[in-house]
C-alpha cells in the first residue's frame, strides 16, 4: 500500500462513521471493503465497531475472510430507549459471533455515563453477559461537548465544568467498580481503559499508541488529569494488565535520529526539527493530528507536536 500515512501496524476501522451493518447497502459496502483488503493481503487488524444485529449467515461470512477481524461490540447497559437497541438481539449476536474462532469478539463497554448506567445492578448485568461470549472488555466513558451538556442537563445529568472535550469522562471510582465486577465473575478476564490497549492485546501486539510511557508525559496540571488518572493512578500501566509484558518489552526499544528523519521526509516534513527524549519524541512546529499519529504508530513511542492542526469536522464536534 502506497498511501502516505499507511502502516500495517495500525488497525483499520471499516465504516466507522456509521454502523457497518446498518442496513443492506452499508453491509454490502462493508463486505466489499473487506474483500478488497483481503485481495491486497493486508495484515492490519480490522476493526468493526457495532451494536447491531449480525445473523448466522453474516457472521459466517465475516469468519471466512483471511483477515484479522476484531469486532468491538458495544454493550454497556444503556436502556433500550436511550440507545435505540434490542438487547435480546444483541445477546444473540454476541453468542453467534463467539462461535467463530477467526473473529476476535471484544466487548466495547461504552459509553459509561455517570448516573445513567453506573448503578451496581446495571454493572452486574452487563458483566455477567459479556463474560460469557467476549474475550475481553474495553471500558470507556463519554466525550462531552457543549451541545451534549445541554442535552443531558435537560434530563437532569450534569458533568464537571472543568472537563476537556479531548478526554473521555469516566470517574475513576466507577471504572474500579466495573473492573471489580468483572473480577468477581472471572478473575482472569482482561479489561482495558484505552481502546488501543484492548485492540493491541486482541491482535497480539504491543499498544500502538505507546501508553506504556503515559506515566512520563501526562501533565498533572491538565484539567482532566484527576479523571483520566484518578487517585489509584488508573491511567498508568499496571502489572495486572494482560498486555503489560509485551508493551514493556516494546518500550525498551530505541529510535534513532535517522529513523525520525526518514519518517518526516516520508510525510513531507523533511528538515523539520525534533528532539528524541527519554520517553518520547517532540516535534517542533505545526502538524496534522494524522501525521503525529502516523509517527507514533510506526515508532510505538509517545509523540508530541508543538501545535496540532484540527480538521474542520473535529473543531465542530468540540462546540
Amino acid at each position: 500500500m502506497n498511501f502516505r500515512l499507511y502502516t500495517e501496524d495500525i488497525p483499520i476501522s471499516v465504516n466507522n462513521q456509521t454502523e457497518p451493518f446498518l442496513n443492506t447497502t452499508v453491509t454490502n459496502s462493508t463486505l466489499r471493503i473487506l474483500e478488497e483488503m483481503e485481495k491486497h493481503n493486508m495484515k492490519n487488524p480490522v476493526m468493526l465497531i457495532t451494536k447491531g444485529y449480525i445473523d448466522e449467515k453474516l457472521a459466517r461470512r465475516l469468519s471466512e475472510f483471511k483477515l484479522m477481524i476484531i469486532v468491538l461490540y458495544t454493550f454497556s447497559g444503556l436502556s433500550e430507549s436511550f440507545e435505540n437497541r434490542d438487547e435480546a438481539r444483541q445477546i444473540e449476536t454476541m453468542k453467534t459471533l463467539s462461535k467463530y474462532k477467526n473473529i476476535k469478539l471484544v466487548n466495547y463497554y461504552r459509553p459509561v455515563i455517570e448516573g445513567v448506567n453506573t448503578d451496581e445492578k446495571t454493572i452486574k448485568h452487563v458483566t455477567s453477559i459479556v463474560t460469557k461470549y467476549c474475550s475481553e472488555s474495553i471500558i470507556s466513558g463519554l466525550r462531552v461537548n457543549t451541545n451534549m451538556r445541554k442535552i443531558f442537563k435537560e434530563i437532569g445529568i450534569t458533568f464537571p465544568e472543568m472537563l476537556d472535550y479531548s478526554h473521555k469522562y469516566l470517574e475513576p471510582d466507577t471504572y474500579e467498580r466495573i473492573k471489580k465486577a468483572f473480577r468477581e465473575i472471572d478473575s482472569d478476564y482482561p479489561t482495558f481503559k484505552k481502546t488501543s490497549c484492548g485492540v493491541a492485546y486482541a491482535a497480539g501486539r504491543p499498544d500502538y499508541n505507546g501508553h506504556s510511557a503515559r506515566i512520563y508525559y501526562c501533565n498533572p496540571s491538565c484539567i482532566s488529569y484527576p479523571i483520566c488518572i484518578g487517585k489509584g493512578r488508573i491511567g498508568f500501566c499496571s502489572k495486572d494488565c494482560k498486555n503489560y509484558s509485551r508493551c514493556q518489552e516494546e518500550s525498551k526499544t530505541k529510535v534513532t535520529p535517522e529513523q525520525i528523519e526518514k519518517l518526516l521526509k516520508h510525510i513531507g516534513a523533511e528538515g523539520r526539527k525534533f528532539t528524541i527524549e527519554e520517553h518520547g519524541i517532540r516535534l517542533e512546529g505545526e502538524y496534522w493530528q494524522e501525521e503525529v499519529s502516523y509517527i507514533r504508530h510506526v515508532t510505538k513511542k509517545n509523540v508530541k507536536a508543538d501545535s496540532l492542526i484540527k480538521r474542520e469536522d473535529e473543531a465542530k464536534l468540540a462546540e
